[in-house]
């Protein structure tokens, strides 16, 4: 499985490198750690850092990293488009409504221009380390099938629950 991380350096880029740890990811995935910044080196410290990280939690996996510099949603967009993730995961910054029409929302272009499925992880005030409850829903559409698929397909940690409702 190959996995795009948009990482800032921001606590809510850190609870979304928490959160992929129990995103049930197999032990061959490739990462490719992405920061975006104004400045080029500073988007490439910025993302080795990332990739230091994860190389520590999950030793298994592939990891890589990469600054670019430019607008931040069009340049993960065009990284996705160009390296062709099975995943993109990214921090939510939590933005109110308002907040989001006045500076945009890099998560919400993500989850709506992405050619991939999207993770988006908040900011926990205290990291969780049970075993995920998911939800899938189900409708009969071909997505939520390939839903059930890839979540059947994962290696989740152990006690992890699944529920499947019709929506």
């Amino acid at each position: 499985m190959k996995v795009l991380v948009a990482y800032d350096g921001s606590e809510y880029a850190h609870g979304a490198l928490h959160d992929l740890l129990r995103a049930g990811l197999p032990p061959d995935t490739e990462v490719l750690v992405v920061s975006v910044a104004d400045q080029k080196d500073e988007a490439v410290e910025s993302a080795a850092r990332a990739e230091r990280l994860l190389s520590l939690q999950c030793p298994q996996w592939s990891i890589h990293s990469e600054g670019l510099a430019g607008p931040p949603a069009r340049t993960l967009i065009e990284k996705s488009d160009d390296w062709r993730p099975d995943l993109l995961v990214a921090g939510s910054h939590g933005r109110s409504v308002f907040g989001r029409l006045l500076l945009g929302s890099v998560s919400h272009k993500l989850v709506s221009e992405a050619r991939c499925s999207v993770r988006i992880a908040r900011k926990l005030e205290r990291p969780r380390m049970e075993p995920p409850m998911l939800v899938v829903g189900l409708d009969g559409s071909s997505g939520a099938a390939a839903a059930v698929r890839e979540v059947a397909s994962r290696c989740w940690p152990r006690g992890t629950e699944v529920a499947l409702g019709t929506c």
